[in-house]
């Protein structure tokens, strides 16, 4: 192979593998630096604060699917920007709306002690609603880019809230400030990556705003009302059950054990979501693309993506889990060594959200919600089960996450056909 053939396989100059590399790279170079910085963090924090903070960002990223409704889903395929940027502004206008009764939705976990939030402080609460603003908002924002496939502006993204997040939690953890310099630092973090979005895509969603024909809110809200009634409830679920085991973990094993699982999370699940979530976003830009343009080239883009994912995740995962207890102690220090057994017990459900989680964008392109929501349900149910067994079988924290992880392993097969069929009715213009 020639030098210039291995420099447009390794950097594209165009296409699909063009603009999954741009954006991964934006994330790559974040997730480099969080990975350098984690050593240096879990000798200034305590498993207790990142369990603490485990729980607060669990919170977080639940209510963030329920803080805008779900409207910023159908933003990058919306039929037209008109009908995309009204979708914008709605989200806009619902999280603003929302975010205080989240916020309040906090008080009332810490105040009864559901889900181990007795821990929490009564601090969390005004800290919820700030950060479900500045979450929401890149969310949303990012949408309108992914539409513009403003890949470039995207990619410069993630390294900038990234450092600004970890000079913020180092400098905290200096100052001892436990849970609460984690938390600041990642909002710090959310709200420097929010400036540049919106400075890259406000002006072109304030002109198309200008231009779209006007109607009332109600209006346009009964026009998007499927979001809402059915990809909602389907994200909560999908959610929810994610981002159950720290708060089931704390509640049975205590603050520091979900401390523990939070570091496993952040070494091993944040780098596969580098990957994941950096093709989802060009796959759904592309696959909503050729539905209306070339359906009968869904099913082969479906494919491709799913055989690059599994080949780009399954051989390094397999390569390394068997070292990560000594790999963890060796880096982060003797205390972590149960952060990295928990990480190899659940890599296996890592490896399968990773490679499923990025085409599952082709329920909302073949407006198919509700074939999501009866398997979310399912998964939840699984989730609970495993830790139901957990519970009653006396077993430790590794194996209640073992069980869990070949429980989301089965679940995530199960979920494959199902996008697999969505496909090919696609493929077919159906």
């Amino acid at each position: 192979m020639s030098l210039t053939a291995l420099r447009e396989r390794l950097f594209p100059s165009k296409g699909f593998r063009r603009h999954v590399t741009l954006i991964a790279s934006g994330s790559a170079l974040g997730q480099a630096l969080t990975f350098l910085a984690t050593p240096l963090l879990t000798r200034l924090y305590d498993p207790e604060a990142f369990g603490i903070f485990g729980l607060l960002t669990t919170f977080n990223v639940i209510a963030t699917v329920a803080v805008t409704l779900r409207l910023e889903v159908g933003i990058v395929g919306a039929a037209s920007d008109e009908d995309a940027a009204q979708l914008t502004r709605l989200a806009f206008i619902a999280s603003l709306a929302l975010a205080p009764v989240l916020a309040a939705i906090m008080g009332g976990l810490i105040y009864w002690g559901w889900f181990g939030f007795g821990h929490m402080p009564w601090l969390a609460v005004p800290m919820v609603f700030i950060g479900l603003m500045s979450f929401s908002s890149n969310a949303i924002i990012r949408c309108w880019l992914l539409r513009q496939q403003a890949y470039t502006d995207i990619a410069k993204v993630p390294p900038i809230q990234n450092l600004m997040r970890l000079i913020a939690q180092s400098l905290l953890g200096f100052w001892k400030m436990g849970w609460m310099g984690l938390a600041i630092g990642e909002i710090i973090g959310y709200f420097g990556g929010m400036r540049m979005m919106m400075k890259k895509g406000l002006p072109s969603l304030r002109a198309t705003l200008l231009n779209a024909p006007a109607s009332s809110l109600k209006a346009q809200f009964l026009r998007f009302k499927n979001y809402p009634l059915y990809t909602l409830p389907s994200s909560l679920l999908d959610t929810f059950s994610a981002n159950l085991p720290v708060p089931l973990l704390l509640s049975l094993y205590g603050p520091g054990v979900a401390g523990q699982f939070v570091l496993a999370q952040r070494v091993l699940a944040r780098p596969l979501s580098l990957i994941s979530n950096s093709v989802s976003d060009v796959f759904y830009t592309q696959v909503s693309k050729q539905a209306q343009n070339n359906p009968e080239a869904t099913l082969p883009l479906f494919l491709k993506t799913v055989k690059g994912l599994l080949l780009a995740t399954l051989l390094p995962m397999l390569a390394i889990v068997w070292f990560m207890p000594t790999l963890f102690a060796t880096l982060f220090g003797a205390e972590w060594r149960q952060s990295g057994e928990l990480a190899a017990a659940s890599a296996a459900w890592f490896v399968a959200q990773s490679v499923v989680s990025p085409v599952s964008v082709v329920v909302f392109v073949a407006n198919k919600q509700y074939l999501k929501l009866g398997y979310d349900f399912v998964s939840l149910i699984l989730t609970l089960t495993a830790f139901w067994i957990g519970r009653s079988q006396q077993l430790n924290a590794v194996q209640t996450i073992g069980l869990l992880s070949g429980g989301k392993l089965i679940s995530y097969c199960i979920y494959f056909g199902i996008l697999l069929y969505i496909t090919r009715r696609l493929a077919r213009g159906g």
